[in-house]
């Protein structure tokens, strides 16, 4: 059973890796970094409520998905940010593709607030954003929960069935106003809702 107090969060490269720190911490959580090598043994040590993975600017090729796999298997609910949302789009079969233009800086986007990582916030929202590949299409398991309006290009995605989110703009960022929520959202909404639902299962 996982732990009610804690966080795996692993580097992917994260410009911002001190920022999502500070986050959690504010919210009373424990993050503990891994880097990707460690992230398998970290894992079972830890035993987290959730994992999030902290992608930078990076396209999706770069992420080290070889020392992946146990963290997909996990069935913890994940959290990819950036060139980790776009890996882990991947996973679940969308098509990514390179952007002829970069895209940096801050950008208005239109979230779906009925998904709980977006719970209680108004549907257009300023992020910030830094990538050069984007998702070009999604299979019918991955649901856009959060788009560039005048650019058409993803912003977020779910699977509820997998447990996964995924945002390519950075929460963690300064520029998105409403990026500490967010997190909030990710631990009490997600995380341990889900780690409520399991205790209550087992009585």
């Amino acid at each position: 059973m996982s732990n009610n107090s804690s966080l795996l969060v692993i580097d992917l490269g994260s410009e911002h890796m001190l920022n999502i720190l500070s986050i959690t911490d504010g919210l009373n959580i424990m993050a503990v970094r891994a880097l990707p090598p460690r992230a398998e043994s970290i894992l079972s040590t830890v035993n987290p409520i959730g994992i999030i993975l902290a992608g930078g600017n990076a396209n999706a090729s770069s992420v080290p998905h070889g020392s992946l796999d146990m963290v997909l298997k996990s069935g913890l609910p994940l959290f990819a940010i950036g060139s980790a949302m776009l890996w882990l789009a991947q996973q679940g079969r969308a098509t990514v593709s390179g952007h002829a233009n970069a895209q940096f800086g801050s950008q208005s986007i239109h979230l779906d607030s009925s998904d709980p990582l977006f719970a209680g916030l108004e549907d257009v929202q300023t992020v910030w954003v830094n990538h050069h590949d984007i998702v070009t299409s999604l299979p019918p398991s991955l649901r856009s929960i959060g788009c560039h309006p005048s650019l058409r290009h993803l912003a977020a995605f779910s699977d509820r069935q997998n447990r996964w989110w995924g945002t390519h703009f950075h929460p963690e960022h300064e520029e998105t106003v409403c990026g500490r929520q967010m997190f909030a959202n990710f631990v009490e909404r997600i995380c341990k809702q889900i780690h409520k639902e399991e205790v209550a299962s087992l009585n």
